[in-house]
């Protein structure tokens, strides 16, 4: 079993570190709000006030924020950052979504202080990270990702050795990019086939029978239906993420007009309101 440091216990930390618990490792937890700890203080987590103090006896640190800003706060605080209290040879794994430039910088200042960081976001929302089938994409060498395996096997159900350094960073940029077109497509398709005088029912059943859809397009398309938006992963996270995508695709001059045209229509999503809606509710501007 490993000494492990979690640090971020939002939904999907919170259950994430509930299964590495269970999985019998010893783990210290830190969380902006401590209140948040009290469920897996009670399952054997060791609660530190900081993440500096959360790190100091983990053979492995893993870090589950909300983004770029807190990832940096978490890690590089002068007074409090989790890099200035790690072990030398502990390794730290961010599986937050972050932009492809904080993690390059992250990277910049593990290296100056001897450390080593990888990058493993998550694809996966609530109900695989209750159900233990978070499909991690690893961007690592061969030796970090055998020291962190048992470890992601304990909270998901696949693993993809990606590449080095922030390779698998730019591939959740691109899974969320991708779920988040196909998503506000569909259901902008589902309001024009309303006015065309198509039951949205029967097209979804068809629809979902042609390859064209994949299964998480025809899940949220069931949701829709249902008229469901509770939030898994809400729009706001949705728009935070083609945010950073966007953000990283002006830094290497990269075109990307699909994506900015959906950016948009989620923008859209916060003016009415919509913002702590699930993604699924986008198809509410068509309502």
């Amino acid at each position: 079993m490993s000494n492990v440091a979690f640090l971020g216990l939002g939904q999907m930390g919170a259950r994430m570190c509930k299964h590495l618990l269970d999985a019998g490792h010893c783990v210290s937890v830190w969380n902006r709000s401590a209140a948040k700890a009290e469920s897996l203080i009670q399952s054997g987590a060791i609660l530190a006030h900081s993440p500096r103090l959360a790190v100091a006896q983990a053979d492995v640190v893993f870090s589950m924020v909300r983004d770029d800003n807190a990832s940096t706060n978490v890690w590089l605080d002068e007074s409090l950052g989790a890099l200035a209290g790690m072990k030398a040879d502990a390794l730290a794994v961010e599986c937050s979504t972050v932009s492809v430039h904080h993690f390059s910088a992250l990277s910049r200042a593990f290296e100056a202080e001897g450390r080593q960081i990888i990058g493993a976001p998550v694809a996966g929302s609530l109900p695989q990270a209750e159900q233990q089938k978070l499909i991690f994409l690893v961007g690592a060498t061969a030796a970090q990702l055998d020291i962190a395996r048992p470890l992601f096997l304990a909270m998901g159900g696949a693993i993809h050795h990606v590449g080095l350094g922030g390779s698998g960073v730019v591939l959740k940029l691109m899974v969320n990019t991708l779920l988040g077109v196909q998503v506000s497509l569909l259901a902008e398709l589902l309001g024009f086939c309303e006015k065309l005088d198509l039951s949205p029912v029967a097209a979804i059943d068809i629809l979902s029978q042609i390859p064209v859809v994949s299964p998480a397009l025809a899940q949220a398309a069931q949701g829709m239906l249902a008229k469901s938006f509770a939030p898994n992963f809400p729009i706001d996270l949705v728009k935070k993420d083609f945010n950073l995508l966007l953000a990283d695709a002006e830094k290497v001059n990269a075109d990307m007009p699909i994506a900015k045209n959906t950016r948009a229509v989620f923008d859209a999503c916060s003016d009415r309101g919509f913002a702590g809606d699930n993604i699924t509710g986008v198809y509410k501007l068509y309502l």
